[in-house]
């Protein structure tokens, strides 16, 4: 058994490089991690918009996304300019996430919270 989670995401990446160079730089970045944490990526492609964005691509996006936090770095490598908003919702309800920009990912904070209380 393992832990399921749901991607979500917002849709596209905002960057000037091109298809192929993405590619290169994907197929490189999976190379260099663990084989377990590769594996795992392997789920994930990145696919070039008509209007210049990089869309999040994924077989599945109810699955096992063992390798969150290595998505989010790469996806920071190549981010260009604004933000990206990476979101995970466990099995148990659990939810996480990562605040992405240009060469930075920050982890963001669910906090339940009812008119400005913490409940």
């Amino acid at each position: 058994m393992g832990y399921y989670s749901t991607l979500s995401f917002e849709r596209t990446i905002k960057t000037n490089r091109s298809q192929e160079e993405i590619n290169t730089l994907w197929e490189k970045f999976k190379s260099e991690q663990p084989e377990d944490r590769a594996l795992f990526l392997e789920q994930y492609s990145f696919e070039k918009d008509t209007d210049g964005t990089i869309r999040l691509e994924t077989e599945d996006y109810c699955s096992k996304h063992y390798s969150d936090g290595e998505l989010a770095q790469f996806i920071s490598t190549i981010i260009e300019e604004g933000h990206f908003i990476l979101e995970f919702v466990g099995e148990d309800n659990s939810v996480w996430g990562y605040y992405i920009t240009p060469n930075s990912v920050k982890e963001i904070e669910y906090i339940r919270m009812v008119d400005g209380k913490l409940i």
